[in-house]
């Protein structure tokens, strides 16, 4: 991936960190609210399991959106809605959300973006996604 930015936009170091700790804030409370629900206790949230995935749509230096095909086909269609599924040195680990039916679906799909190239981010209320343990790169 190319990380082009128009020479009129300016991404300090500050700005940089500060996308980078809200993707691993992210990560971390939707791992959190895995752990928590790993054990059936009287001292559980009855609420918590409803939702352990807080989608989020990256913006790229060049202004687009950040978008990964739901798919291997070439007609594929494409997604810019992710669930943080883990970071790794500056990268982080998608998987894809397809919202194209009635209720948002996790794919069995994942994406590596490298968080040099984002410029902004945004979030969307929290969803439940089923996890899989066979995830596709």
């Amino acid at each position: 991936m190319i990380c082009d930015k128009p020479a009129s936009v300016t991404v300090t170091t500050q700005c940089k960190n500060f996308i980078y700790e809200t993707v691993k804030r992210i990560d971390q409370l939707q791992k959190e609210v895995l752990l928590e629900n790993s054990c059936v206790g009287c001292e559980g949230s009855l609420f918590s399991r409803l939702y352990n995935t807080k989608p989020v749509s990256f913006i790229l230096c060049s202004g687009a959106r950040f978008e990964a095909p739901l798919g291997t086909a070439a007609d594929a269609a494409t997604t810019n809605f992710f669930r943080i599924q883990e970071i790794k040195c500056n990268s982080v680990i998608l998987q894809l959300i397809d919202y194209s039916g009635d209720t948002p679906v996790c794919s069995n799909y994942t994406a590596i973006l490298d968080l040099d190239c984002v410029c902004g981010i945004q979030c969307y209320s929290p969803i439940s996604c089923t996890l899989c343990n066979n995830i596709e790169n």
